[in-house]
């Protein structure tokens, strides 16, 4: 609106100064006429020609006070909300790196300070594209500053830890001078004056000193006239770009979008014409802002835009960065164009290698599309069904070009409602656990069991398939809190069935998102401790998955974890994670032979090959082997006589309850009659399947 507003107030000037130059001309007619005598024509065009210099200079001097004050008052307050979110966010980073120099060894300690340099990186250096911050006096210095401690606390963070305190604390004394320094300017200027308010104060004073130099040197006027609507347009059409367009990455925003994209609809309704919003979402960029950091992720996307404004030169489209990693082309075009050859062009140019500095990156994306008026008759729903396919698109395997169908909204909805019944069943404690058992190939006995969750409908009594609502679960981050139930639950369930079988081990499954969650260990201590087990009674499955992108964290985790004698297993192995590195860096105990490989094994010599590898690889690394899904006789000989320690499946047993497989241990660990094993083992030699 505020663009709309400019444009008005140009178009009123303009008008204005043509009404002052007839009605000049016309009273000069009227008193030659009245005075009956022709005045000089030197005289009267010096005189006309610098009246209405006068009057053009007053005209747009005032008119551009006027639009420089209403953007004044537009600015101001969230100049004000910005400049106290930067006091809070130098505030929070002393806090954090005093955290830091009294914990530099803690897991939460590295977290948190790499939490807070990402929000004084994002304060004080990335969203001062133009550097405006640096032309306020009063905050030139401390700018400057925070650019040095970012430095210097990646530099620390990079180190790893245990901390350098030393450091830190010479950057704690800086953080708390600019904090006092900062406060200081802030209280000193007001509360009511920002950083642009002042920014734009400067325009102001110009504009006033341009008016005194045209009242005292008047043959200057015209020319002083000129380059003050010269200087407004520039700076009106600054204001306009840098509210309608993205600064990273020269773009337009989704701003703009939001104001234009219903003109653009309605002219397309008006001349029958369809409309494609595109909406393209980067793979895995939050990793290579993790991996490279952030000034990496910056020329990614200045990268991505410039590829995006070429393709937008080249054909009818519309622009718009709507969200951290999120594009979105606005494609007009006759109802029998087919656009997917364009956007299949675009998706492949962003699938190219780049140079960003040292690195040599591809930037890969998947688009989802919705159509204007197939789908929708408004920007807004266009937008949401184009992120809806997009979701699509990413859960289909990424790098893929989704339209939006009604299948897919259904879909979405489908998941929305899981979502809710999902929490219900969480906090009505309608979840349970199953049992899967695994066995020690050599002696036949029964070594450990993996937990299971399940989940039945309450209205009839019917399974719902954990492939159903745990990708949800993933989705929505619910999975922190369905990880945190099943392991205390576990715990709780293996308490009482150690009591019949003291050496049995439990497994239970992690999402990779739960090792982003800070109190995990401390889920995990408390879970054994409450219950009176050993640590070593626990393992944690874990995909290869978890290991990209973040594997200092998880490495740090592991280890926190691993001290207190709790196993961890790789779930799915072969299957995931195409770098081995890990095994030699992290204590790894098993190996979980992804279910894909035993799978027709007995007829397939390429798989049974693949599984010698695996074992081999196990047996060098002293890393034990877990095979998944064992489903016939053929499948455990090819096993046992390839030495693989230990396997699970139906073929050996379906999943228990609870109350089964207690019964189960009693009778194999020889309770009932009063017979323990002496060597405290569950030994079975028959299916419970």
């Amino acid at each position: 609106m505020n663009g709309t507003t400019v444009v008005s107030h140009l178009q009123t000037d303009d008008v204005s100064g043509e009404t002052v130059k007839a009605r000049g001309a016309n009273t000069e007619r009227h008193v030659d006429q009245k005075k009956g005598r022709r005045l000089s024509p030197k005289i009267g065009l010096g005189t006309a020609g610098t009246g209405l210099a006068c009057v053009l200079t007053i005209i747009i001097v005032f008119g551009t006070f006027r639009q420089v004050s209403a953007e004044l008052l537009n600015y101001g307050f969230q100049s004000t909300r910005e400049l106290h979110s930067m006091l809070r966010d130098v505030a929070h980073l002393g806090d954090s790196v005093t955290a830091a120099r009294l914990a530099p060894t803690h897991p939460e300690s590295l977290y948190q300070l790499a939490k807070a340099t990402d929000l004084a990186y994002v304060s004080f250096i990335r969203q001062d594209r133009s550097a405006t911050l640096k032309h306020i006096p009063q905050y030139e210095p401390a700018i400057e500053e925070m650019e040095r401690i970012v430095r210097d606390l990646d530099e620390i963070k990079a180190a790893g830890q245990p901390f350098d305190t030393d450091a830190l604390q010479f950057v704690e004394n800086d953080l708390v001078a600019i904090e006092k320094q900062m406060n200081e300017s802030y209280y000193a200027f007001g509360e009511r004056i920002g950083i642009e308010l002042i920014a734009l104060g400067r325009r102001v004073v110009l504009l006033g000193w341009q008016i005194a130099a045209l009242l005292v040197a008047f043959s200057v006027v015209t020319i002083g006239a000129v380059l003050l609507v010269i200087n407004r347009r520039e700076t009106l059409r600054e204001m306009r770009h840098l509210a309608s367009h993205d600064l990273a990455t020269g773009v337009r925003n989704r701003v703009w979008l939001s104001l234009h994209g219903d003109r653009l609809l309605a002219e397309a309704r008006r001349l029958d014409r369809r409309v494609d919003i595109a909406l393209f979402d980067l793979d895995h960029f939050k990793s290579i802002n993790d991996s490279f950091g952030h000034h990496v992720g910056d020329q990614v996307l200045e990268h991505i835009g410039k590829i995006l404004l070429e393709t937008a030169q080249e054909a009818e489209v519309e622009v718009a960065r709507i969200g951290g990693d999120e594009f979105a082309l606005a494609i007009s075009s006759p109802f029998d164009q087919d656009n997917t050859t364009l956007i299949s062009g675009l998706m492949e140019r962003l699938n190219q290698y780049a140079q960003f500095g040292p690195h040599r990156l591809r930037v890969g994306a998947s688009c989802g599309i919705a159509s204007f008026p197939g789908d929708a008759s408004d920007l807004e729903t266009l937008l949401k069904y184009a992120d809806h396919a997009t979701y699509a698109a990413k859960a289909q395997g990424r790098g893929l070009i989704v339209r939006f169908t009604d299948r897919i909204l259904a879909q979405v909805k489908r998941n929305a409602n899981m979502e809710a019944r999902l929490k219900s069943a969480l906090a009505g404690n309608e979840l349970f656990l199953e049992w899967q058992l695994q066995y020690e190939l050599r002696t036949g006995c029964v070594s450990g069991v993996e937990a299971l969750l399940r989940w039945n409908d309450p209205k009839d009594g019917q399974p719902i398939s954990p492939a159903e609502f745990i990708p949800i679960a993933e989705k929505s981050d619910l999975i922190i809190a369905l990880d945190r139930y099943v392991v205390n639950r576990a715990c709780a369930e293996a308490a009482l069935l150690r009591a019949v079988a003291p050496n049995l081990t439990f497994s239970v499954n992690l999402s990779g998102k739960s090792f982003g969650d800070p109190g995990l260990s401390a889920v995990i201590k408390n879970a054994l401790e409450e219950n009176g087990l050993p640590g070593s009674s626990l393992e944690l499955e874990i995909t290869e998955g978890v290991f990209v992108g973040n594997s200092p964290l998880v490495k740090s985790m592991l280890e926190e974890i691993a001290e207190s004698g709790v196993g961890v297993a790789i779930d799915d192995f072969g299957t995931g994670y195409s770098n081995l590195a890990y095994l030699a860096e992290l204590s790894i105990d098993r190996f979980k032979i992804d279910r894909s490989f035993i799978n027709g094994l007995e007829n397939a010599t390429k798989k049974q090959k693949l599984v010698l590898s695996i074992l081999a690889l196990g047996r060098s690394l002293e890393i034990t082997a877990v095979a998944e899904g064992v489903e016939n006789d053929a499948q455990m000989r090819f096993l046992i006589d390839s030495e693989c320690e230990f396997a699970q499946g139906y073929h050996l047993s379906v999943p228990l309850s609870t109350q089964r497989l207690h019964d189960y241990l009693r009778v194999v660990s020889g309770a009932d009659s009063g017979q323990r094993q002496e060597d405290g083992s569950n030994c079975s030699h028959g299916s419970t399947a």
